[in-house]
């Protein structure tokens, strides 16, 4: 099974999923966001839930069409034409996918299921990337924010809550970790890693200690509505808990930005948490 998230970002596209895969051998990792270039076209991102097999059988026909497609996104007017062209070409792609599992697959029983994730940038014009949603019903539309796969439902909730509005990549990273983090806590066969790819940028970003990140994020939520009303806590103890708490953050705001020095004592700060956690 598989969680999946993809954002709109300020300044680009932002895609994660976690890495575990459960088969015939039991479970292993592996990475669930491809990336590929269409050299002078564009390049994206996929990630998506359901059928192993289909998602990779997905990026293999998308790149096919990019590349049968070149000659008409380089001709197109403009920014809103050429993404009408690309709109027009996936809709051909979800329907080739779809009655593939429809043709293999006839009766819903044991019918495969698919939820794509689709991140892209133009490597022409204004060069904005876009997010893409396939669905499960063969739907395609643009989209801000999509979650797909087991655990979902936990993800959606804390997006309700703390992206309220379109982020930076470099905000909506660690908030991305921390709620599909929530989903591996409780969702059947997910696990493992997160990756988190970008567009423009490009590239994996991987936290140094993703649960230290998710401890450090649950202790100042239940600080703010916990801690802070529990009349058993004096003032002074409640802002020398703040203090602290502002100070790991910094830490880890200087290891998430690529601060050396920083990251070295997050990775301690993180460490002594874990060890704290277990002990308590």
């Amino acid at each position: 099974m598989t969680i999946a998230a993809g954002f709109l970002c300020s300044d680009g596209v932002l895609v994660c999923a976690d890495t575990e895969v459960t088969g015939g051998l039991g479970k292993y990792h592996v990475a669930k966001v491809r990336h590929r270039k269409e050299e002078g076209v564009c390049e994206y991102l996929l990630s998506g839930a359901g059928n192993t097999g289909y998602v990779g059988m997905a990026f293999d026909v998308i790149g096919q069409a990019i590349y049968n497609s070149r000659a008409d996104l380089l001709a197109a007017k403009d920014s809103d034409d050429r993404s009408n062209i690309f709109h027009t070409k996936m809709r051909g792609v979800a329907r080739r996918l779809f009655k593939h599992i429809r043709d293999v697959y006839p009766y819903d029983t044991d019918k495969p299921t698919l939820d794509l994730i689709l991140g892209v940038r133009f490597l022409f014009g204004d060069g904005s990337p876009q997010l893409m949603h396939i669905g499960q019903d063969g739907s395609v539309e643009w989209a801000q924010e999509i979650v797909c796969g087991t655990g979902d439902i936990v993800v959606r909730s804390y997006l309700s809550i703390l992206h309220t509005k379109i982020m930076p990549m470099e905000l909506m990273r660690p908030l991305a970790m921390f709620v599909i983090y929530q989903a591996k806590k409780v969702g059947f066969s997910v696990g493992g890693s997160t990756h988190v790819y970008t567009l423009p940028s490009g590239g994996v970003y991987r936290l140094v200690d993703e649960e230290g990140l998710a401890r450090l994020t649950e202790r100042a939520m239940h600080l703010c509505m916990v801690d802070a009303r529990d009349p058993s806590f004096s003032k002074h103890v409640i802002e020398t808990m703040a203090e602290t708490l502002k100070n790991d953050i910094v830490q880890l705001r200087g290891a998430l930005e690529g601060d050396e020095e920083s990251l070295k004592r997050a990775r301690e700060m993180m460490a002594a948490a874990r060890e704290q956690s277990k002990q308590s």
